[in-house]
């Protein structure tokens, strides 16, 4: 039984799996930097989460990153006084969505 929770466990480790307010949004994966990064994006809010296994997991490292994978994703401009997190998810907000054309 043990075993079988302790592989549980591996597997959820390994994947995305949002917040819920971004539940059943599907996440669009970039490449910042060599880092895989899902983006989850809904009504001027998103969550980067990083999904390559690195030793350097710095929250700084990775609010740059992940500003960097939002913007590209969204098209949007992040207000960089909203970002928060951690080394291995961070979220933000728009400050202002990029106009078509």
């Amino acid at each position: 039984m043990r075993y079988l929770l302790g592989l549980a466990l591996l597997a959820m480790a390994a994947c995305s799996s949002p917040s819920v307010g971004f539940m059943g949004v599907e996440p669009e994966t970039v490449v910042v930097e060599g880092w895989t990064i899902d983006v989850y994006a809904l009504d001027g809010r998103a969550e980067a989460i990083r999904m390559t296994k690195d030793w350097d997991q710095s929250t700084a490292l990775m609010k740059e990153r992940g500003l960097i994978a939002v913007e590209q994703v969204t098209g949007w401009t992040v207000d960089r006084r909203t970002i928060s997190g951690d080394g291995s998810i961070v979220r933000m907000r728009a400050a202002a969505k990029k106009l078509p054309g």
